[in-house]
């Protein structure tokens, strides 16, 4: 029986029509290399929390020919989307049902406390898990681990949605519940796994 429910951030819970990276490259006119280059080389230190965003994206904008502050760029980053107030009703309405609601995600601090900030993720989930403050992204079970521990539930209770083939794939082997999300359903219309 599921008593546990796993969302994911960016796609289903905040949305953009865009990423960051194909965005600065479009509207500042940055070859993508350049950009993509961040991404590669530094990026995924962030997430895992072993470098700080700010201080390694300040070595990339001079080369990229950015001609605002590092503050400017950042903000158009972080400011680029919007929350999914239809997905927060559903989780209020899950909560409130006694579901446990988590929200994991591969994120760095800055982003992170931007978006809690912002809409108070914290208050609207149980539990949030970003890669950052436990230095592993999904589908790392390490990840997995740390939302049993939190919830206190055992795998076979929990539905995680997540919409990368590749991390669905990774759960399913953990004894998740799993759905590779689509945005085609309510989450309530799954709850009979």
């Amino acid at each position: 029986m599921i008593k546990g429910i796993v969302f994911d951030l960016d796609g289903m819970v905040y949305l953009s029509d865009a990423l960051f990276s194909t965005r600065v490259a479009k509207e500042y006119d940055i070859p993508a290399d350049d950009v993509m280059e961040f991404f590669r080389n530094d990026f995924a230190d962030c997430q895992l929390g072993k470098k700080d965003l700010k201080d390694r994206l300040a070595t990339y904008i001079e080369g990229w020919g950015w001609q605002g502050t590092l503050k400017e760029l950042i903000d158009f980053w972080f400011e680029h989307g919007h929350i999914n107030n239809d997905m927060l009703a559903e989780v209020e309405a899950l909560r409130s049902q006694g579901y446990i609601c988590v929200l994991a995600t591969n994120n760095e601090k800055h982003r992170m406390a931007y978006l809690e900030h912002t809409y108070n993720l914290s208050e609207k989930f149980d539990h949030v898990v970003a890669s950052y403050e436990i230095g592993a992204r999904k589908p790392d079970k390490a990840v997995y681990d740390e939302i049993l521990r939190r919830t206190g539930l055992e795998a076979k209770d929990i539905l995680i949605f997540d919409d990368r083939e590749s991390h669905v794939a990774a759960l399913k082997a953990m004894d998740f519940h799993v759905v590779l999300y689509d945005g085609s359903k309510r989450i309530k219309e799954y709850l009979d796994c």
